[in-house]
């Protein structure tokens, strides 16, 4: 909400104890062991934009939200949406571009932990994209040089406090730590203090692509 991305409205799933075990992979990781789950309220006449994103894009109607859904998918080091055309979601009435299931995140995806964490907050800031994704797409489409600025703004509205209040808002059901709450705060703190440097990493990708 702080950083105002077209993102679905969220909801936390109520998840029926009597569920079956999901049937692949090793049945104790794969047991269900929240009674929540997140969710994205389901977006009618919405069309994944892995299919034909160039048409979709050029006619999309917040260009604006572009560039910051690319540096926000930099910073949490979200692996898969450039590659994966249906992470976003084109709705044909509105015209506007949505992002969901931003699960492949932090590194490691669904199996982050204290020790992943450190160890890619630690890590030098990069930035790189496919000549075949969605980002290449996108720069393509329109100049999101001049939605710099624009960007800028959006991300300095974010606060110590800001990652705080998310970590609070933790169900208990999931678990998790004291000790990765910790690490998540510190791990945020510090890729998103840093959203100018990666700001000038995207556009200047952006340009090597041109």
């Amino acid at each position: 909400a702080l950083l105002s991305l077209s993102i679905p409205v969220p909801a936390l799933l109520p998840i029926a104890v009597s569920l079956p075990p999901i049937a692949f992979g090793d049945p104790v990781k794969t047991a269900i062991s929240s009674l929540f789950a997140f969710a994205s309220t389901a977006i009618p006449k919405a069309v994944s934009l892995s299919v034909d994103p160039s048409r979709f894009l050029v006619s999309c109607s917040n260009p604006q939200d572009l560039l910051p859904i690319i540096l926000f998918d930099a910073l949490i080091e979200n692996v898969d949406r450039d590659s994966n055309g249906g992470n976003a979601l084109y709705e044909i009435n509105s015209r506007i571009i949505y992002i969901i299931d931003q699960g492949n995140i932090f590194g490691a995806g669904d199996i982050w932990d204290e020790n992943t964490l450190l160890e890619h907050g630690n890590r030098a800031l990069s930035f790189e994209f496919s000549p075949k994704g969605i980002y290449q797409v996108m720069f393509e489409s329109y100049d999101l040089k001049r939605y710099k600025g624009a960007t800028a703004k959006r991300f300095q509205k974010l606060t110590k406090r800001s990652f705080s209040d998310i970590l609070r808002e933790l169900p208990e059901e999931w678990n998790c730590s004291l000790e990765e709450q910790r690490a998540l705060d510190d791990y945020l703190q510090k890729r998103f203090v840093a959203y100018n440097k990666m700001l000038e990493l995207i556009l200047r990708a952006g340009e090597r692509q041109e």
